[in-house]
């Protein structure tokens, strides 16, 4: 059973392999690493900071929301 978050899987399939790379880079991490989010290796959630930071890296095409739901967003935004 997969448990890839849909709306960063259909991101990511729409970008060629520079392009993830540089998505990767941008977020902080390895391309290697971001593709293991991307298709949720062992079925991992996603933490926060690398929600945010994925979200900062795609440019809000992909939202921390979407990729951390379980997370108290509106808490973080009215602080």
């Amino acid at each position: 059973m997969s448990n890839k978050n849909p709306i960063l899987h259909s991101f990511w399939l729409g970008l060629t392999r520079k392009e993830r790379e540089a998505v990767a880079e941008r977020a902080g991490m390895t391309f290697y690493h971001l593709r293991n989010i991307v298709y949720a290796a062992n079925g991992r959630q996603i933490s926060p900071e690398k929600a945010l930071a994925i979200a900062k890296a795609t440019g809000g095409l992909v939202s921390a929301d979407d990729l951390c739901p379980g997370f108290d967003w509106q808490y973080i935004r009215q602080s």
